[in-house]
């Protein structure tokens, strides 16, 4: 009997000590969460897909992406996964003559692992009857997995025509 309370105590002390180590491993990463390299690191990962789609680099394109992504475009069922992202991309890329985007802002979750981005882009594209301007917005949910951003859902369409 006497094993028994020795041991409960002791128990109850390795308990209390665990969690108290699971929060300074929490408020150390909170510590180290800062929004704005996220920012900058968010903002460059734009830029670079921009680029892999200006040259028509579909897989430098989806390197960005995450594998099981949602894509809502304008006028298209619901897309999941990078194989329908690959075909829309094969499709925009065909017809694509110049692309930029904008971001607007970026907001963290509080744990600092998911982000939103909101932006604008301005797409020239060529048709039949010569090239025509697409200009939009997009919006982009993103989660921080392994230390890099990847791009979970994107929405986007095309304003009215002025």
């Amino acid at each position: 009997m006497r094993r028994l309370s020795t041991f409960v105590p002791l128990s109850l002390v390795l308990f209390l000590a665990s969690g108290g180590c699971q929060q300074q491993v929490e408020q150390v990463a909170a510590e180290a969460f800062d929004p704005q390299v996220e920012r900058e690191e968010i903002t460059a990962l734009l830029k670079e897909n921009v680029e892999a789609e200006k040259k028509g680099d579909i897989q430098g394109a989806l390197k960005f992406y995450d594998q099981d992504v949602y894509t809502l475009g304008p006028q298209m069922k619901l897309m999941r996964g990078l194989t329908d992202m690959e075909g829309l991309y094969a499709t925009i890329m065909a017809s694509l003559v110049d692309m930029e985007n904008e971001v607007t802002d970026i907001q963290f979750s509080d744990a600092g692992d998911m982000a939103f981005m909101i932006g604008s882009y301005h797409m020239v594209m060529k048709g039949d009857d010569g090239t025509h301007d697409e200009i939009g917005k997009m919006l982009a949910v993103l989660r921080k997995r392994a230390s890099e951003w990847k791009i979970v859902a994107i929405a986007y369409n095309a304003d009215p025509p002025e």
